[in-house]
């Protein structure tokens, strides 16, 4: 792992490994000291379910682990879900068809809700979730080709791009039910972003070519058909990863998969979809991968993006009317989200560092 200062200079980082469990994906902090990790699901077909692990992060040991789904018994999909700890204190997490809430302290699970699939249970998988202002719960389901029984990315790499739509259901995560379900008009694969601007929620999600807008209120979902849908991929991309919302306007980037051109980053007002700004960061090159989605510090209105395959790392300022500005770029590989951390005037990003093989 390697961070840089906002000038683009290397800084010194040390890294102390905690012995645990394997398959590690997204984390979710509470109080000081506690983090509770999702693993148990990656692209490989040898872990066997999605865990919730507590681990503490003073003395760097694993406190308990959960076992929430046996997919080696049961044939599931098993797919990076999510972990998030709501204002309740509870421990929430998304996998399979499933939400879960767990007591914090020792892992109990204290309820479960099954959610909504299109297609046959085993090969419906939901990737994520996001809290909404009135404190319910906004997931989102992803589905394999019936029949491949590749896990993780394997079964969308194998498998192919399925046409079932994907389900947006709202949950109420104090009573662990479903209060309405919409039905997305394409199969949806990156992890749902919600944002407030101008007083209104908003859900954003990527489809294989598109960006849709969903409005939110009074725990329904609708299609903002007045905004979108907003074309997104170029020839030769791969469909696109999450998306980041901020200071009134929506950041995506393609080849969540890999791509036979490198990626596009995309500005998109939420004021009016008309308005966009496009940047190709790391042109020239023949191959171009990177599932996590770009970062931005809404601070300093700045972009921090990588490409894995392509190995580079660079910081763009963003303005609303030029558009993008290359601050810095360095050599450095990176999959993963990027971290920032520290005041906006000193403002340090924190990336993984690919080793050489």
């Amino acid at each position: 792992m390697r961070t840089w200062s906002e000038e683009g200079r290397a800084l010194e980082v040390h890294i102390r490994h905690l012995p645990g469990p394997d398959g590690g994906w997204p984390a979710a902090t509470r109080e000081p000291g506690e983090l509770f990790l999702y693993n148990g699901a990656v692209a490989f077909d040898r872990l066997g379910g999605a865990r919730v692990t507590r681990v503490d992060t003073r003395a760097l040991c694993v406190e308990w682990t959960r076992q929430l789904n046996d997919t080696r018994a049961t044939g599931e999909w098993n797919y990076p879900g999510s972990v998030g700890v709501l204002s309740d204190g509870y421990v929430y997490a998304v996998y399979g068809y499933r939400l879960s809430r767990l007591e914090p302290r020792a892992g109990e699970l204290l309820g479960t809700v099954e959610l909504p699939t299109g297609q046959s249970r085993l090969d419906t998988t939901y990737n994520g979730f996001v809290a909404l202002p009135d404190g319910n719960l906004v997931a989102k389901s992803m589905h394999r080709r019936p029949g491949t029984r590749a896990n993780g990315f394997w079964a969308l790499a194998r498998g192919g791009l399925v046409g079932t739509p994907s389900d947006l259901p709202v949950v109420d995560p104090r009573t662990l039910a479903v209060v309405s379900n919409l039905t997305a008009p394409e199969h949806l694969l990156g992890r749902v972003t919600a944002a407030v601007h101008r007083g209104k929620s908003f859900v954003y999600a990527s489809g294989i070519n598109n960006v849709y807008r969903f409005a939110y209120e009074a725990g329904v979902l609708r299609l903002d058909e007045g905004w979108g849908p907003v074309p997104y991929r170029q020839e030769g991309e791969a469909p696109a990863s999450a998306i980041t919302a901020g200071d009134g306007w929506i950041f995506i980037q393609a080849n969540a998969g890999p791509g036979l051109t490198p990626f596009h980053i995309h500005a998109v007002s939420q004021d009016g979809a008309a308005r966009i700004h496009r940047l190709q960061p790391f042109p020239g090159h023949p191959l171009s991968f990177n599932a996590s989605k770009l970062t931005y510090d809404s601070a300093n209105r700045r972009v921090y993006t990588a490409d894995g395959t392509i190995g580079k790392l660079a910081c763009y300022d963003f303005d609303p009317d030029l558009g993008f500005s290359k601050r810095w770029e360095v050599e450095q590989g990176s999959y993963s989200f990027l971290v920032l951390m520290g005041p906006p005037e000193r403002r340090v990003p924190v990336s993984t560092e690919l080793a050489d093989t």
